[in-house]
């Protein structure tokens, strides 16, 4: 795997990290309450907050196919708005997508750290490519991110992936052909099932994956 974004646990202050200017939220480093490491970001309790990411990176774009986990974790201070928290998800086409969680979703959780999983929503946008991520001002509740992790398949991830699918495509030629393997325990009819299942799946997921590819280019 291949880690996307730089300083993710913010143990190099907010190198690699972008705030806008003027920042009428501005984040810090927070060394007393990092969830791995020495240190995490911190945003302080606003009674407004500025409608638009205070807390961001960008990077070279990365097709949605290619990303194997992406998220953060989270440490909110009580609060009483409705937005627990807000990030922001933005692609090489211009579009972008928020990705909110309110704070009577059951999945939100207060004065702990929390695991915020990315990947729903991009799986829920195919064919783009990602260029930034974003975090909004927290409304009346001190906010705390952490660990933010973006990470894409490597070349041996994939190429051991499409060898995979290959070789359930060879074992299954090689059941159905005549005079090719015979499972003894099977039996001739179950092997020749076996075998165009093992076929069927094995081109099903080699398809499937380089259209995902194509489409993520």
């Amino acid at each position: 795997m291949i880690e996307i974004i730089e300083n993710g646990g913010f143990e190099k202050q907010l190198s690699s990290w972008s705030q806008p200017t003027p920042n009428p939220n501005p984040w810090t480093i927070e060394l007393s309450n990092p969830h791995t490491g020495s240190s995490s970001a911190f945003n302080p309790a606003t009674d407004s907050a500025l409608a638009a990411t205070t807390l961001f990176q960008s990077f070279v774009a990365v097709p949605v196919e290619e990303i194997k986990s992406a998220g953060f974790w989270y440490f909110h201070h009580g609060g009483s708005g409705t937005v627990g928290l807000a990030t922001l998800l933005t692609f090489s086409d211009g579009t972008a997508v928020q990705d909110t969680l309110f704070a009577d979703d059951p999945s939100y959780k207060g004065d702990q750290w929390t695991f915020r999983n990315w990947m729903p929503t991009l799986i829920a946008n195919p064919g783009k490519k990602l260029i930034s991520v974003g975090f909004f001002p927290a409304l009346q509740t001190r906010q705390y991110i952490d660990d933010v992790s973006i990470t894409k398949r490597s070349f041996v991830d994939r190429f051991y992936r499409e060898l995979a699918w290959a070789w359930l495509i060879i074992i299954g030629g090689l059941m159905i052909t005549p005079g090719g393997i015979e499972c003894i325990a099977c039996g001739f009819v179950l092997t020749k099932i076996l075998g165009v299942i093992s076929v069927v799946i094995g081109i099903t997921g080699f398809v499937r994956d380089r259209i995902q590819t194509v489409v993520g280019r």
